[in-house]
C-alpha cells in the first residue's frame, strides 16, 4: 500500500526476493527498468492500476522511444515464475496499465479482512478512465466491484473484455463474497487483443516486420560465423521449431517481438556458444522451457573458454547416451566440424 512518509512522499513494499525469480533475471534490462519505475511510481498507487503517461514513463526511466516499446511488449508478454500470467496488462485504447500482481505481492497489504484498503482500491478504479481491465482485475482477485463501478463497466460485452488472456492465482487473498462475483467478470480465454482499426493493423504489421529482420539479420550472422554454415543452419531451425512446440504446449506464441529480444539479447555471442546452447535446449523437453532458457545458456557458454564449452558439449552428449534429439545424430554430423566444439 502506498503510504505517507515525512517529507519523502508515498513509497511502495516490493519482496526482495523478486530479484532472484529466474523469469524476472531473464528479462531484458530494460524490461526490468520499466518493470520498477512503474511499480514504484506513486501512480501505481494501492491497485497497481493506473493511467499510463508513455513519455513521462520514458522520461523516469530514460529508455528511449523504441527501447521503451519493446521493454512494455516484453512485460506484457513474458510468463512470471508460473509461467501462464503476464508482469502487466496494457489497455492501448485507455492508456490504462495494471501490474498484475502489485496487490497481491505488497506485503502491507490485506485487502481480504481491511475494509480501508479494499475501499482504496475501489476509489483509485474510479479514478482511471473506465477499462475492461477494471473487471479482469476483480475477477483476478475475486473482488466484488461496488454498484457505481459494475454501472460504469455495464457497456462492455464479451468482445470488449476478451482482449487478454486472465488466469486466476492458485490461492486468493480476497475471500470470495458473493456467489454472483463471477458473473462480473466471466474467464477470459482470447490470447491477443483483436484489431482496432487499420491504421493499428498496419503498424503492428510494420512492427513486426521489423523485429522479423532483426531476427534473420541475427541468424544469418551466426550461420555466416560457422565453419559448417549447413549444420549451423540445421540447428537453428531445429531451435525454432523446438520453441514453437513448446508454445504449441503452453499456448503461447514465438512472436516476432520474442524472436528480436533472443536476437538483441545474443546480439554479441559467438556462433560456438549459440549453437552449443540450441544443441543443450533442443535436448530438452519443450514442455520444460522455452527461448528465455536458450538465451541464458547460450549467455554462460559465451563466457566460457573454448575448452571449457567443448567438455560440457561432451558431457552432455555422454550423459544423454544416445537418447537426446541431437545426441543420436550429432556427433556423426559434427565430426570433421568445427561449427560446434
Amino acid at each position: 500500500m502506498a503510504k505517507k512518509q515525512g517529507p519523502y512522499g508515498t513509497y511502495h513494499a516490493v519482496h526482495s526476493a523478486l530479484i532472484d525469480d529466474p523469469h524476472f533475471q531473464l528479462l531484458e534490462p530494460d524490461s526490468k527498468t520499466l518493470f520498477f519505475t512503474l511499480r514504484l511510481c506513486h501512480e501505481a498507487g494501492i491497485a497497481g492500476l493506473f493511467r499510463y503517461y508513455r513519455s513521462m514513463m520514458m522520461e523516469r526511466s530514460g529508455l528511449t522511444r523504441q527501447r521503451h516499446d519493446d521493454a512494455l511488449d516484453e512485460l506484457q508478454q513474458s510468463p512470471t515464475l508460473d509461467r501462464q500470467r503476464p508482469w502487466v496488462y496494457y489497455d492501448e485504447e485507455t492508456s490504462v496499465i495494471w501490474i498484475r500482481n502489485a496487490v497481491e505481492a505488497n506485503p502491507t497489504l490485506n485487502i481480504a479482512s481491511n475494509w480501508e484498503q479494499r475501499e482504496g482500491v475501489f476509489n483509485q478504479l474510479r479514478a482511471v478512465p473506465k477499462t475492461p481491465l477494471m473487471l479482469l482485475f476483480a475477477d483476478y482477485y475475486q473482488l466484488t466491484l461496488p454498484e457505481d463501478l459494475v454501472g460504469r463497466l455495464a457497456e462492455y460485452d464479451d468482445e470488449s473484455k476478451s482482449r487478454w488472456t486472465i488466469v486466476r492465482p492458485h490461492r486468493t487473498i480476497v475471500e470470495r463474497q458473493i456467489a454472483d462475483a463471477a458473473a462480473v467478470a466471466p474467464e477470459l480465454h482470447l490470447e491477443a487483443p483483436p484489431a482496432t482499426g487499420s491504421a493499428r493493423a498496419a503498424t503492428m504489421k510494420r512492427r513486426d516486420a521489423e523485429r522479423l529482420a532483426i531476427w534473420q539479420r541475427w541468424r544469418r550472422r551466426i550461420i555466416q560465423q560457422s565453419a559448417d554454415q549447413d549444420l549451423a543452419t540445421y540447428y537453428l531451425d531445429h531451435l525454432e521449431m523446438t520453441v514453437d512446440e513448446h508454445y504449441a504446449i503452453t499456448g503461447g506464441t514465438f512472436t516476432p517481438t520474442r524472436k528480436a529480444a533472443v536476437a538483441r539479447s545474443l546480439n554479441e555471442a559467438s556462433a560456438e556458444a549459440v549453437l552449443g546452447a540450441a544443441e543443450l535446449f533442443i535436448d530438452k523437453s519443450p514442455q520444460r522451457s522455452d527461448e528465455r532458457w536458450f538465451r541464458a545458456v547460450a549467455k554462460s557458454r559465451d563466457r566460457m573458454s573454448g575448452d571449457e564449452q567443448k567438455k560440457e558439449m561432451q558431457d552432455h552428449r555422454r550423459r544423454h547416451e544416445g537418447r537426446g534429439f541431437f545426441s543420436q545424430t550429432m556427433e556423426d554430423l559434427a565430426s570433421g566440424s568445427e561449427a560446434i566444439s
